[in-house]
């Protein structure tokens, strides 16, 4: 998922493998599902559930990508990634 999903190109379009896309699209409709649960229980933020599992796994790529391409020692935190998440999806 996370491969097929990525926001970077050449990933930004799941390629062009049916089982590829199908794990894409099956891991993004759970995602959106989660949502919609979390947003019923008045835990998560309201908006499009698709749009905000997609952007939750914009947000987990970017974080992958960063730490495989750093160069250096200096790592993201994973602290640093959940208070991100955290304040961009929770109810307020």
């Amino acid at each position: 998922m996370l491969r097929s999903g990525a926001i970077a190109s050449p990933l930004a379009t799941p390629a062009e493998d049916a089982q590829i896309r199908e794990n894409f699209a099956m891991a993004q409709r759970a995602q959106a599902d989660l949502f919609r649960r979390g947003q019923r229980a008045g835990e998560l933020r309201q908006g499009p559930p698709a749009v905000l599992a997609r952007m939750f796994s914009g947000l987990v790529s970017a974080f992958q990508a960063a730490e495989l391409a750093a160069e250096s020692t200096e790592h993201l935190r994973l602290e640093d990634l959940l208070e991100v998440i955290e304040a961009a999806f929770t109810a307020r």
